[in-house]
């Protein structure tokens, strides 16, 4: 009987936590010190960049807006150039071994421009896209 217990005991253990998430150990992995960012180039049908008023990234597996937060200089080098961040390694931690679906949504003067998806992840160094186009022409 005890020998039953201690078997029942044991498949209990190793079978209660399938609802884990489960993290990659990442100790002993050595990374380069880029940092990433993966990044939607938006041109009109001449090839110019689009200049954005505003965007917005949003992950859709909880609707949270993870928008990076631009100061004025990079806001306005991204309007420049229309290359707009949608995942960087700063969400690397909280989204490694982990595929994501993220909307980037472009605004110019309140009009939606640019409505994206793009599959994403993360692993021990840094974010990758799985699937998405990153250039983007626009008919506006």
């Amino acid at each position: 009987m005890k020998v039953y217990l201690t078997i029942l005991m044991a498949i209990m253990l190793t079978t209660c936590d399938n609802n884990k998430e489960e993290k990659i150990d990442c100790t002993d992995t050595i990374c380069t010190m880029d940092f990433r960012t993966i990044a939607v180039s938006l041109k009109d049908n001449n090839g110019n960049p689009i200049s954005l008023d505003k965007f917005k990234v949003t992950s859709l597996d909880n609707q949270k807006d993870i928008t990076r937060d631009l100061d004025n200089f990079n806001l306005e080098e991204a309007r420049k150039s229309g290359a707009y961040p949608v995942f960087g390694d700063e969400l690397r931690e909280k989204y490694q071994s982990k595929e994501v679906e993220v909307l980037f949504e472009g605004y110019i003067e309140n009009k939606k421009v640019a409505n994206l998806t793009f599959l994403v992840g993360a692993d021990c160094c840094h974010v990758f896209l799985i699937e998405g186009q990153l250039e983007v022409v626009l008919n506006i």
